[in-house]
């Protein structure tokens, strides 16, 4: 048991802390050193550590990374940013649009891919218009991170929790909607 702690705690310092000037590991990869390590010291039986993975989840990541894939390619986010953009009369509506926009994205797509493929182009929107970007780079971070809840494609923990509860798409969406929207709400005015 000690040796599956101390496993642990070091695992959860190489994910947390990710600029250790003599480690150059990112999230996944620290993970897996954790995993792998926690089968070669013998915490955890080689058979349970198969058992422990749930294929229905990577199959479902894999697809949705090959949609985004496909969407980004063809340039979907970028061309929603635009039209948030467009829209945006005053500053005020600009951060409603980043905030409740990468939310309403999030709930379709995974929140990271969201923040990593909206961010330069909201960067490059923001330049001519001499605004801060801070709030507006905050309010996509916090929108998509509150949007995610609002489905299940969302983000991963949300997946896991639709395959394994059996909950549709339209269930889990019409008993996060609350959540999501309040929490939406909550982001726009507390950053505004």
């Amino acid at each position: 048991m000690t040796t599956g702690l101390v496993i642990f705690a070091a695992t959860y310092l190489l994910i947390a802390v990710q600029r250790l000037p003599f480690v150059h590991l990112n999230r996944p990869a620290a993970s897996l050193l954790g995993a792998v390590a926690m089968v070669v010291f013998g915490v955890l039986p080689l058979v349970d550590a198969y058992a422990a993975i749930d294929f229905d989840v990577l199959v479902f990541l894999l697809g949705l990374m090959l949609i985004v894939g496909y969407l980004e390619v063809g340039k979907f986010f970028e061309w929603a940013a635009e039209w948030i953009l467009r829209r945006a009369r005053t500053p005020e509506r600009l951060l409603l649009g980043v905030v409740v926009g990468g939310g309403l994205l999030s709930a379709l797509f995974v929140n990271d891919t969201v923040c990593l493929v909206v961010t330069p182009v909201l960067l490059a929107a923001l330049g001519p218009l001499r605004v801060k970007p801070t709030p507006y780079l905050i309010g996509l971070a916090m929108g998509a991170n509150v949007g995610s809840v609002l489905s299940v494609t969302g983000n991963p923990q949300n997946m896991l929790v639709g395959i394994w509860s059996g909950t549709s798409f339209g269930g889990f969406l019409g008993h996060m909607l609350p959540v999501g929207v309040g929490g939406l709400a909550i982001t726009y005015g507390y950053l505004r």
